[in-house]
């Protein structure tokens, strides 16, 4: 499972919520589950941080997408998520 956080650098949302998605992976450590930042709209933005964007149809960024093992989207979402929910919303997905 593959859970992807497209971050802005400048974003306050993106920096509250980084604490909570660092401490989440921590309290998982399940090695199915692999998490990568993905920049949007700021000055470190890659053009395979462009290409995943199209891909999953992002526009804005503190969206996050989780795809399950079959490579299909499990989850879209543009909430803020603390510790709890991210842990709850990858479990339901590696279930």
């Amino acid at each position: 499972m593959i859970f992807l956080n497209f971050y802005a650098s400048w974003c306050p949302i993106c920096k509250g919520e980084q604490p909570d998605l660092f401490a989440a992976f921590n309290e998982l450590n399940n090695p199915d589950v692999v998490g990568y930042m993905v920049h949007f709209n700021d000055n470190e933005v890659t053009d395979d941080d462009k290409e995943m964007a199209k891909k999953f149809g992002v526009t804005y960024q503190h969206t996050k997408v989780i795809i399950d093992k079959n490579g299909n989207v499990a989850l879209k979402s543009l909430e803020a998520y603390s510790k709890d929910k991210i842990i709850n919303e990858i479990n339901k997905v590696v279930a």
